[in-house]
This record gives C-alpha cells, structure tokens and sequence, in this order.
C-alpha cells in the first residue's frame, strides 16, 4: 500500500522542489501534491516514474510512514 508520507520524505531527502519532481518524473505539481495529501494514489506507472526520478525504490514508497516527518504536536 503506497504510503503519501514517504513521497514526501523522499523528495525532502533529495532537496527536491515539486516543480523539480514534476520535471523529473512528467507529472503536475498538482498530482504530485494530491498524492503527498492522499487525495489519489498513485498507479504503479505512475509511483515507478516518481521512484526513478527520485532514486528509491518503490518499495520505499510502501514501507511504514517514518515517524521523523511527523508533524509537530
């Protein structure tokens, strides 16, 4: 199961803007913010592009949500 939280830390971790990842990948900063908000899930098309231009895994992408990009109480 894709885990939203993950895609933003992977972008986070390679200093990726969403206009960035969007060029990388050739998805819309709108789709790629819908799917860090899970408001849509990504294909696995689709999560494969983001993995690749983001250098991850997909498994990454389904792993447990890293409690270090939690937000703040």
């Amino acid at each position: 199961m894709f885990t939203p939280e993950r895609l933003v830390l992977a972008r986070k971790r390679r200093r990726m803007t969403l206009a960035a990842l969007s060029c990388e990948s050739g998805y819309s900063p709108q789709s790629i913010t819908a799917f860090e908000n899970a408001r849509k899930t990504p294909s696995e098309e689709t999560l494969s592009s983001l993995a690749a231009a983001l250098r991850f895994p997909v498994s990454f992408f389904h792993a447990s949500p890293d409690p270090t990009c939690s937000p703040a109480p």
